[in-house]
């Protein structure tokens, strides 16, 4: 696989230097039918981890020149969390997201309390002691939830609870319906354990407003469901449909990926992409290249990537660095689209570092404009391997 690193023009979807509420993350670009760039993202938070989130919605009409000012679209006293964008016919827009309840602050306050400063941590106890026993914050609230705007983000329809959940949300598929390729999350609707946390594919015929399972790629061999998270997926001009998931496990992340050839019905069993880095966001450029975005968060290689495919996602031929100056591994869960010329904007999160070596203490938004490279161009030749924190090579794709 060759590697090249791209000459984009990169520039800022938001960033916030004041205040408390500075941090942003887990955002997806779509573009809508009039031409309008949407960004949607957790954002006004102060953490990673933190009870504080909501999703914004930050729109361009001049192709990512300028931004709007955030239109907050979800904001309850749970943390809103990661934004998925689809866009839909007549400059309609589909968000996905989930959000978390206290109850896990309490799982992990041990060792959150060790990142936060002693006053943002008191101020995260306050914010647990005043909202707990609110019904909003209840566990029978928290999960996942899809809702429509038919104006472009303006406004916005009532959400719907759902059981699965993915970063990056659904994708249209040729024949005008929705297929979300997403995770299980961990309860029904009743507030059940499911037994296991498959992926799976659903299907919504009326954008968006009801959904059912269609389907599910078969069991990862070797590895399971366990480590396996926050997929996405894209249909091709030929019906095909492929799909990448997220694999995880102690000092090793990286991707699989899964075909589809009857509307996702039934899948191939995932193979490892050989990858360092994740989560998939999947996108067709004019050209007929397959671009699959994700984030490398590698010590000594912190950086946000797109992979190249050339026969539909067989096999990858190039790996683009996009941006590779983030200062540490708090970064990515890149998106992108392609504009009127053929070129490309990615978006995505990390903490901006100033021509000093400066790094700000939150993440804030990007935006890189680019070009494809073109099937030909030099680049290095990289070798993936995978390492697990003893230092050892386990696999070799």
């Amino acid at each position: 696989m060759k590697v090249i690193k791209v000459n984009g023009e990169r520039s800022f979807v938001s960033r916030v230097t004041d205040g408390a509420f500075r941090y942003h993350a887990w955002a997806t670009i779509a573009k809508l039918t009039d031409g309008t760039l949407a960004v949607g993202a957790s954002a006004h938070r102060q953490w990673h981890v933190c009870p504080f989130g909501k999703n914004y919605l930050y729109l361009s009409k001049n192709e990512g020149k300028t931004w709007s000012r955030p239109i907050v679209v979800n904001d309850s006293w749970m943390d809103e969390r990661d934004v998925g964008l689809c866009a839909l016919p007549n400059n309609g827009l589909l968000m996905t997201w989930f959000n978390h309840g206290h109850g896990f602050l309490d799982i992990r306050s041990a060792s959150l309390a060790r990142n936060y400063t002693p006053t943002e941590w008191a101020f995260v106890q306050a914010y647990r002691a005043v909202t707990w026993n609110d019904e909003e914050t209840s566990e029978s609230k928290r999960g996942c939830h899809v809702r429509v705007s038919h104006d472009g983000g303006l406004t916005w329809e009532e959400e719907t609870r759902l059981t699965i959940s993915s970063p990056h949300g659904p994708t249209m598929l040729n024949d005008g319906t929705l297929l979300y390729f997403a995770k299980t999350s961990e309860r029904d609707l009743d507030g059940n354990e499911f037994p296991e946390r498959p992926i799976v594919a659903w299907q919504s015929t009326d954008e968006g407003k009801t959904w059912h399972e269609i389907g599910r790629p078969p069991e990862p061999v070797d590895v399971g469901w366990a480590g396996c998270y926050e997929p996405h997926a894209i249909q091709l001009p030929n019906g095909r449909i492929v799909g990448v998931i997220r694999y995880e496990d102690v000092g090793l992340l990286t991707m699989y990926v899964t075909y589809s050839d009857d509307n996702g019905k039934t899948w191939t069993v995932p193979q490892p992409m050989g990858t360092d880095g994740a989560p998939p966001h999947l996108m067709l450029h004019s050209s007929g290249a397959l671009l699959c975005s994700y984030g490398r968060r590698k010590p000594g290689d912190f950086s946000e990537r797109v992979l190249v495919s050339y026969d539909g996602g067989e096999t990858w031929e190039q790996d683009l660095v996009i941006d590779d100056t983030a200062p540490d591994w708090d970064l990515g869960y890149p998106s992108t689209v392609e504009l009127s010329d053929g070129s490309l904007m990615t978006v995505y999160y990390q903490k901006y570092v100033d021509e000093n070596g400066v790094a700000d203490t939150k993440a804030s938004l990007f935006a890189t404009r680019w070009t494809l490279p073109g099937r030909d161009a030099a680049g290095d030749a990289e070798k993936q391997v995978q390492t697990y924190d003893d230092g050892h090579a386990q696999n070799e794709w």
